[in-house]
């Protein structure tokens, strides 16, 4: 951090993390299609071939080199903005590979394939790697003595290899909105807005890439201090937007799809 002036402030970083490797990713067996005969170029032979996902003992830790520079401009005590550069860089990532065709389930006859069935391995490794940048920009505004509004920004460009077995790509824009009212000395209302753009992703169910469509929600939140030690409130999330996928994990998981929820919660303090 380098403070320029109690207006302008600099700061930047390097962050080095890894992933470790999941079980499934060292010691996973499962199978996941059968590919019919003389299936164009997937599969020419006269038998059915049986692929299955094999995990990879030697499968290493991935990694992330992060570098961030960040700007920090409060021209009063009220008001301040904020603005990121940053640029990730993805080594080790998890790709697959396709391993030998077997023919240990097929029997032959005169030298050829008669009855029985192929079996394809596919390999995890760590054979993939990409990177990212992108920018981001918040404010923050202190309206009132009883009303803050803060507006975040983020853009973000993502490449990486073809061959990705994983969820690697990011939305392009997202964009978010908050207030904090106090309303009264006991009475808070809290609101979000988000919008988060489309991305690719791999599909859970058919591991082709497909399109997840961009999506907005509302938060909001209501609290009542009764007593110093009481207080009640009421929460309403993901309004105004019908039930949707905002994720999907990209190995052996049905999508979970978020819609709009409620709950309430009594505090008490002692």
């Amino acid at each position: 951090m380098w403070k320029l002036n109690d207006q302008h402030k600099l700061w930047s970083s390097i962050a080095y993390a890894v992933r470790t490797p999941s079980r499934a990713e060292n010691n996973l067996n499962i199978d996941v299609t059968t590919i019919p005969p003389f299936t164009a170029d997937s599969n020419p032979t006269n038998l059915p071939i049986l692929a299955s996902v094999l995990g990879n003992a030697d499968y290493d830790s991935e990694e992330i080199l992060s570098y961030e520079i960040g700007y920090r401009f409060s021209p009063s005590n009220s008001l301040s903005f904020d603005s990121t550069v940053f640029y990730n860089d993805y080594d080790n990532l998890r790709g697959t590979n396709l391993g030998t065709l077997d023919d240990v389930n097929v029997t032959y006859a005169g030298g050829f394939p008669a009855s029985g069935y192929f079996t394809l391995p596919i390999l995890f490794d760590n054979n993939s790697s990409g990177h990212n940048y992108g920018f981001e920009l918040s404010s923050q505004w202190l309206a009132t003595n009883t009303l803050r509004l803060k507006l975040n920004y983020g853009y973000v460009v993502s490449s990486f290899e073809d061959n990705q077995s994983q969820n690697t790509m990011s939305p392009e824009h997202i964009l978010s909105v908050n207030a904090d009212w106090s309303i009264t000395k006991t009475l808070n209302l809290d609101l979000t807005w988000r919008l988060v753009d489309s991305t690719q992703i791999i599909s859970s169910l058919s591991a082709a890439e497909k399109k997840l469509d961009s999506f907005q929600g509302l938060d909001l939140g209501l609290r009542w201090q009764l007593t110093p030690d009481v207080s009640v409130a009421a929460y309403g999330k993901n309004l105004l937007y019908p039930s949707h996928v905002e994720y999907e994990a990209e190995l052996f998981h049905i999508p979970y799809r978020v819609e709009p929820s409620y709950f309430a919660k009594i505090t008490l303090a002692f």
